[in-house]
C-alpha cells in the first residue's frame, strides 16, 4: 500500500545590510515585511481558503494529500506558543500572508513553552486550562486564515512522580533526562495511560468559537503521537542502559515471552550464544606502526611492550594519529580476547579495533571506544565475531587532537579463546543484552533483538493509533514519529509518515 510522506520545512529569511558604496547592482532594493500590506503584490494570503468539512484533508489512493477533491501541498512551520486573545487574528494573517497554510504545534506540552503546563510558585507542575482561551481563539483565527494544525501530543512533557494523568512510580525520577523518560510508554501500560489521557484532554476539548472538539474539527489535519521517538532508537541509542533496573524488568519479561513463543529454551540460548574456547597464548608479533597525517606529528617510545606516545601536534581529525599493531590473522567463529592497560597525561576518549591493513580499509567487526585518565587502568574485552583476514591491524586511535598529551599502553595481549556470554539469566528471565553489547553479538542473536524491539514498537504505535481513532473517534490524519527513528514496517498502521526532509517523491510503496 502507499502511505503519505509528510516533508517539514522551514522557512528563514535573511536580510543583508550592504550598503550602496560597498556593492553596486542592477537589482532594485525590495522593502521585506513580516506583514505585507494586503492585497499587494507579495500578500500570499489569497492562495488559503477558510477551512470547512469540504476541505478535510485526507489520502487518496495514490498516496497524496487531498482536500475538496484536489491535490494539496502542505507549506508549514513550528509554533510552541499561543498568542494572547486580542492578537490571535493578526498572528493568523500575518502567517497567511507568508504562504503558510499548516502550523505544527509542537512543544506545547512544554512547561517552558507557556502553554498547557506550567509550574506554579512552588514549583509544581500544573495543567494551564486558562491557556485553551488562547489556544481556542488563535486555532479560529488560523481556521478563518486558510491555515490548517498539526496537534503534537507528546513532545516535552515531564513524565515522572509528578504527572497529572496518572501516579508513574518513583524511580522515573531516577531518569535525569525528560526525554529519555518518554520511552517509558514504549513497554510500561501506566505510562501509555498518561498519554491516552492527555490526548484526551486536548483532543476532546470543545472549541466554543468553532463548536467543535479538536478530535472532530477539519482544520486540524494531523496529530503526530510521539515525537522523535521508538523503542528501536531507545535501545540503540543507550536509553534503556539509564534506566533503573527495577523499570527495566518488564523489557526482560517481554523479551523472555517473546523468546519462548519463538521456541528459544533456557538450555538452547545457553549452548547457542554462550560459548567456551581454551586460550591459546597471545597472537601479536610486536610488529607495530605510529600512523602521523595532515600535520599531526607524534613522538613514540617503545620498551619492552610498554609503549608511550606523546602528541606534539594536531592535525585535523582524531584519526591522523594512529598506533598499530601489525602482523598476525584472524579466523571465522574464533574467539579472541583483548587485554591492556592504558593511562594518559589528561582524561582523553581513545578508540581501539581491529581492521584491515590493506583496501578497502574495512572494520572486521570489532571497535570500541575507551576512556583513560592518569591512573592506570585495565581493559579487557571479548571478541566474538571478527571476519577472517590474513592481513589485519590492531589499531589505537583518536589521538590525532590530543596535543600536548602522552599516552602509555602497556601489558596488551590479543589471545585466541576466551568466554563469550551473550545471554544472561537471572531470576527467571532472560536478559536483554545492553546497546553496548549489541554490536559484538553473533548476527543470529542481533536479528533476533532487532525483531524483538520492532514487535514493541509496532505494539506501541498499534494500541496508540487504534485508541486515537477507535476509542476517540478522532478524524485528523495520524503519524507516529520521524519515520529515521522507527521502523518502516511499525509505521504502517497510520494514515501518513513524516520524512522530516524535504524529498522529490512523496509516496513510497510499503
Amino acid at each position: 500500500m502507499k502511505k503519505t510522506y509528510l516533508s517539514a520545512f522551514l522557512a528563514t529569511f535573511l536580510i543583508p545590510f550592504i550598503s550602496a558604496a560597498e556593492f553596486q547592482s542592477d537589482f532594485k532594493p525590495f522593502h521585506f515585511s513580516a506583514r505585507p500590506a494586503q492585497g499587494s503584490s507579495v500578500d500570499a494570503s489569497y492562495l488559503n481558503t477558510p477551512i470547512t468539512e469540504a476541505r478535510r484533508i485526507v489520502t487518496g489512493k495514490d498516496g497524496h494529500l487531498y482536500a475538496n477533491g484536489k491535490r494539496i501541498r502542505i507549506f508549514g512551520t513550528n509554533i510552541s506558543a499561543f498568542p494572547p486573545v486580542e492578537e490571535a487574528a493578526y498572528w493568523a494573517k500575518t502567517l497567511a500572508s507568508q504562504g503558510i497554510n499548516c502550523v505544527r504545534f509542537h512543544h506545547t506540552d512544554s512547561s517552558w513553552a507557556d502553554c498547557f503546563f506550567a509550574h506554579d510558585s512552588n514549583g509544581k507542575l500544573y495543567f494551564n486550562e486558562k491557556a485553551f482561551e488562547r489556544f481556542d481563539a488563535f486555532f479560529y483565527e488560523l481556521k478563518k486564515a486558510g491555515i490548517y494544525s498539526n496537534i503534537n501530543l507528546l513532545t516535552g512533557r515531564e513524565m515522572s512522580k509528578g504527572s497529572l494523568f496518572v501516579d508513574l512510580p518513583d524511580q522515573l525520577q531516577e531518569v535525569s533526562d525528560w526525554k529519555d523518560r518518554h520511552c517509558y510508554g514504549f513497554w510500561n501500560e501506566l505510562a501509555r495511560e498518561d498519554q491516552r489521557r492527555y490526548a484526551q484532554k486536548i483532543l476532546n476539548h470543545v472549541n466554543p468559537y468553532t463548536g467543535l472538539s479538536y478530535a472532530q474539527d477539519p482544520a486540524v489535519a494531523f496529530v503526530e503521537i510521539n515525537n522523535e521517538n521508538s523503542m528501536t532508537k531507545a535501545y540503540l541509542d543507550g536509553v534503556l542502559n539509564r534506566f533503573p533496573a527495577s523499570l527495566k524488568e518488564e523489557v526482560n519479561q517481554k523479551w523472555t515471552e517473546y523468546l519462548k513463543q519463538k521456541g528459544w529454551t533456557e538450555k538452547k540460548l545457553d549452548s547457542t550464544f554462550n560459548i567456551h574456547q581454551e586460550e591459546k597464548g597471545n597472537i601479536l608479533t610486536g610488529r607495530t606502526q605510529l600512523e602521523q597525517y595532515q600535520g599531526a606529528k607524534a613522538l613514540l617510545k617503545e620498551d619492552n611492550g610498554n609503549v608511550t606516545i606523546k602528541i606534539l601536534s594536531n592535525g585535523t581529525e582524531g584519526w591522523h594519529i594512529q598506533y598499530d599493531f601489525l602482523d598476525f590473522e584472524t579466523l571465522d567463529n574464533q574467539i579472541y580476547k583483548l587485554t591492556f592497560k592504558a593511562k594518559a597525561s589528561k582524561k582523553s576518549l581513545l578508540v581501539t579495533s581491529v581492521m584491515m591493513n590493506h583496501a578497502p580499509w574495512s572494520s572486521l567487526g570489532f571497535s570500541r571506544d575507551f576512556e583513560v585518565d592518569r591512573e592506570w587502568k585495565n581493559y579487557s574485552y571479548v571478541i566474538s565475531n571478527l571476519q577472517a583476514d590474513s592481513k589485519p591491524r590492531l589499531t589505537f586511535g583518536n589521538m590525532g587532537l590530543l596535543e600536548g598529551t602522552s599516552i602509555q599502553i602497556a601489558d596488551l595481549q590479543l589471545i585466541k579463546g576466551g568466554n563469550v556470554t551473550n545471554i544472561e539469566f537471572k531470576n527467571g528471565l532472560v536478559q536483554l543484552p545492553s546497546s553496548d553489547e549489541y554490536r559484538s553479538l553473533p548476527l543470529e542473536l542481533r536479528t533476533m533483538i532487532a525483531d524483538f524491539l520492532c514487535s514493541i514498537d509496532v505494539d506501541y504505535w498499534t494500541s496508540m493509533n487504534d485508541y486515537l481513532k477507535k476509542e476517540m473517534k478522532i478524524r485528523p490524519l495520524t503519524f507516529g514519529t520521524v519515520i529515521s527513528c522507527s521502523p518502516v514496517s511499525a509505521a504502517n498502521c497510520f494514515d501518513i509518515i513524516d520524512a522530516h526532509a524535504k524529498s522529490e517523491e512523496h509516496t513510497s510503496e510499503l
